[in-house]
């Protein structure tokens, strides 16, 4: 896996095309041990007895304290300490040619009401930490009217970085940010900032792919007053089952077993 260029995000990826193809749960430490493809098929192979007690399923309804995986636990304490500033994960998109916003607000508050995950906070009960799900609808896109930094990049690139540079509250805040600088008529900056408790740089592609297709169902439906609702596929499970899962797998019979 090493020799052929294979590093953590491929990895991520390789664990969820087997999850999705073979429907085996892995883990980044079975890619270490197991780095050939021989050895791994024989890991996943003796997986797959077990694979239905380890299968996570969609909790509803959920516990009213839900518990935090333990990555987010970790950003969590990291936080708590010293802030997450580093923990940011910002995207930058010039635009040009005319935006149309009110495809841009629906195609971002649709991505925040289908991921629980963006509008998750972190919460304190008796010193303990858990996940608390916001209502999509309080989400907001701000704009910024930026017209006499259109020439000057060096102003605009120190806006954008004061923009990213403002803390996530984990306690309260969105954990998806989108900001449109408008710098002329038909240009724009979109920028995307996301934390990292909610999102990585492979997971944000994907919420950039599902926001460009938002965005156009939103354009070509509009003519016939109706929302393509279809333009994505339902999603199953929310990373809140992911913690659920997690947290509860080591009283399961299977990992008492291993």
């Amino acid at each position: 896996f090493f020799e052929l260029g294979g590093h953590s995000l491929t990895a991520l990826r390789l664990i969820t095309s087997i999850k999705n193809t073979l429907g085996i749960e892995l883990t980044i430490r079975d890619l270490f041990l197991h780095q050939s493809i021989e050895s791994l098929a024989k890991h996943i192979e003796s997986a797959k007895a077990s694979s239905k007690d380890s299968e996570i399923i969609a909790i509803d309804p959920k516990p009213e304290y839900i518990p935090l995986s333990f990555n987010q636990e970790s950003l969590w304490f990291i936080d708590q300490l010293k802030s997450s500033l580093q923990y940011h994960i910002p995207r930058a998109f010039r635009v040009h040619g005319p935006i149309k916003t009110d495809a841009l607000m629906y195609a971002l508050q649709t991505i925040v009401e289908r991921h629980e995950i963006l509008r998750t906070v972190y919460r304190k009960i008796d010193g303990r930490p858990y996940q608390q799900v916001l209502p999509s609808d309080s989400w907001k896109i701000s704009f910024v009217n930026a017209v006499k930094l259109n020439q000057d990049n060096g102003l605009l690139n120190k806006t954008m970085a004061e923009i990213i540079k403002v803390p996530f509250d984990l306690a309260n805040d969105y954990m998806l940010r989108a900001t449109l600088i408008r710098l002329t008529r038909d240009e724009h900056m979109l920028l995307i900032n996301l934390h990292h408790t909610a999102s990585d740089g492979w997971s944000a592609t994907i919420l950039i792919k599902e926001m460009m297709m938002l965005y156009e169902s939103f354009i070509s439906s509009k003519k016939n007053a109706k929302i393509d609702c279809q333009t994505l596929i339902p999603l199953k499970l929310q990373y809140s089952d992911y913690s659920i899962w997690q947290r509860s797998a080591p009283n399961s019979k299977v990992l008492q077993k291993n």
